[in-house]
């Protein structure tokens, strides 16, 4: 269920298999684990990274548009050293909507000024791809390592 929010997953968990989930205290007990796991266990995928620094070195902007949350996103860019070379960073936080609707990525273009139809998106989940598809930006489905 990757690219979707941890609400939408318990929710959809509930529909199709009748789990009936606390989804505060999991949020709570989830975001504390993810918390200590992405200080220390967090890689750069070097190619995703290449790709981002000739961008930047042809002159266009970057953004992330990611369906986790704030602190979760920021903890991890900041552990690879990579925040630097974006020029909008958006989260959960900041749509209503989170994947596959489009609203992350549409919140991200507006952010920086470009067009959607000007993007290329980099996604590592089928439902980030719909999401890119349904705002009009060309995708590459970055296959997980």
């Amino acid at each position: 269920m990757g690219g979707m929010s941890a609400v939408d997953t318990c929710k959809r968990l509930k529909a199709e298999y009748g789990f009936d989930l606390d989804v505060e205290r999991l949020l709570a007990d989830g975001h504390d684990f993810l918390e200590e796991h992405l200080e220390k266990d967090v890689t750069a995928r070097p190619e995703v990274v290449n790709i981002v620094h000739h961008v930047r070195g042809l002159g266009h902007k970057t953004a992330v548009a990611s369906a986790g949350r704030k602190a979760h996103v920021h903890t991890t860019l900041n552990r690879i050293a990579i925040t630097h070379l974006f020029d909008a960073i958006i989260t959960a936080e900041d749509a209503v909507r989170s994947k596959p609707h489009p609203d992350l990525f549409l919140a991200a273009a507006a952010r920086i000024g470009v067009d959607p139809r000007d993007c290329v998106v980099l996604e590592d989940s089928p439902r980030g791809k719909e999401a890119a598809d349904a705002a009009g930006m060309a995708c590459v489905l970055v296959e997980p390592a």
